[in-house]
């Protein structure tokens, strides 16, 4: 990948990185006149039925080969083939060397099959599902906590710094941002469209960079930045071109951010999260109180993450320690002046609810649409040692409920060497682009 090297820009130019502060109080608005319920149609046990302690880090799933793997704290990964409305265990991948911290399709349509994993053994390892063979590896000497691609680039996110391997070549490091960042990197993801990295850190600040540009010096390809003052453990772009970002903190709080604006210094309104909830769970469980689903939510302990609906609606995914996983509307307000400016958002209660499966902290969730089969819409895994398969078709009989995952094929070392959006309301689930 070529890069084009730019003037060095002054310090009175580059964005703003002081903490952000919401542009509104963020409050419950009017429950939802309907809400779904779906439920669990399969779900299979991962602790070889209690004998081996384990629980569900992360689920993936990729509707277009009916292929899920889920990642447990035992450092192994599970794979499933979805069959009609079963799920089914097809093989174990062994590898990594210590927990795993990331799990992604890179490519689900082009190679619907390939899985790819990082983990604290400094590797990022990618996986063909069908025969269960290692088939890529980039090395650190570090932990790595995220990863994405694009093209030819693998990024990782590690110690306080974010690196870049080259796929033709991934014995070779091709560059790495070391002075952007003072903690671990937990998130990194490539922007395809416009060629942008963003990456986040438990310091507490996202950055992006413009990887048109050089990367061997972080000033020469930065471009925003917003500092949220805690740590960030999740965040994805969502919006038609993926414009805006999303970001779950370790405080369980929520905020939105239109970064695409923050790389333009000509617009307003890009330089601080134009909406914030510091206390996300709290303002779940009032907006909750207030429909149907109340006794389920009276309280909301976690957030889980968001999920970007096709139709445009961005929706927060939270769940109980009973194992209720609900998705809460987030409804964006625009400045009149300027309809493309986010100026404030509002929580609504959840218009989709899974529940009746889990039985703890659900750590994952993953929802493509109910296209497929039986109404199939999500699948998901949690403390309780279960991969549940999720239908909004009330008639599917429940298959396999709590059966124990059996060991198919197991990976070995190869000779050689991102999610979906669902239409909640029903209809075509398709892939969000923007980089893995």
């Amino acid at each position: 990948m070529g890069h084009t090297h730019f003037e060095e820009d002054d310090d009175e130019n580059l964005p703003d990185a002081t903490p952000s502060q919401p542009a509104e109080t963020m409050v419950a608005c009017p429950p939802a006149s309907t809400s779904r319920s779906a439920c669990c149609c399969s779900s299979v046990r991962v602790d070889n039925k209690k004998k081996d302690a384990c629980y569900v880090f992360k689920v993936v799933c990729n509707p277009t080969s009916r292929v899920a793997a889920a990642s447990l704290s035992s450092g192994i990964i599970r794979s499933f083939a979805i069959t009609n409305t079963e799920l089914s265990p097809s093989g174990e991948l062994r590898g990594h060397q210590d927990k795993i911290n990331d799990m992604k399709f890179l490519s689900p349509t082009e190679q619907p099959t390939i899985l790819h994993s990082c983990s604290s053994d400094g590797t990022v390892r990618g996986w063909d599902m069908r025969s269960s063979q290692q088939v890529e590896e980039f090395k650190c000497q570090q932990e790595l906590f995220s990863f994405s691609a694009l093209d030819n680039v693998v990024a990782g996110g590690g110690q306080g710094e974010v690196l870049f391997w080259d796929r033709r070549n991934s014995s070779v490091g091709l560059a790495s941002l070391a002075d952007t960042h003072m903690d671990d990197v937990t998130q990194v993801k490539f922007h395809a469209a416009s060629r942008h990295v963003i990456s986040a850190s438990q310091d507490g600040l996202i950055a992006v960079h413009d990887t048109t540009r050089s990367l061997s010096n972080d000033d020469d390809s930065f471009v925003a930045a917003l500092n949220l003052d805690t740590s960030v453990e999740e965040l994805d772009t969502y919006g038609p071109l993926g414009e805006r970002l999303w970001v779950r903190t370790g405080t369980e709080s929520l905020h939105l951010w239109d970064w695409q604006r923050a790389i333009v210094d000509a617009k307003q309104g890009g330089h601080a999260a134009f909406a914030s909830w510091p206390e996300a769970r709290v303002t779940a469980a009032q907006a909750a109180g207030a429909s149907s689903q109340a006794s389920l939510f009276e309280e909301v302990d976690y957030l889980i993450g968001c999920h970007y609906d096709p139709s445009g609606r961005l929706l927060m995914v939270a769940g109980t320690l009973a194992g209720n996983i609900g998705f809460f509307p987030l409804t964006e307000t625009c400045s009149e002046a300027d309809t493309s400016m986010m100026t404030g958002a509002s929580m609504g209660a959840p218009i989709m609810t899974l529940t009746g499966a889990h039985t703890d902290i659900v750590r994952s969730v993953q929802c493509w649409g109910d296209s497929l089969p039986g109404g199939i819409c999500g699948i998901s895994g949690g403390e309780d040692s279960q991969v549940c398969l999720w239908s909004t078709d009330p008639t599917t009989v429940v298959t396999n409920k709590g059966s124990s995952a059996g060991v198919g094929g197991t990976a070995g070392q190869a000779g050689a060497g991102g999610g979906y959006g669902s239409n909640l309301s029903g209809g075509q689930g398709q892939y969000g682009g923007g980089g893995g």
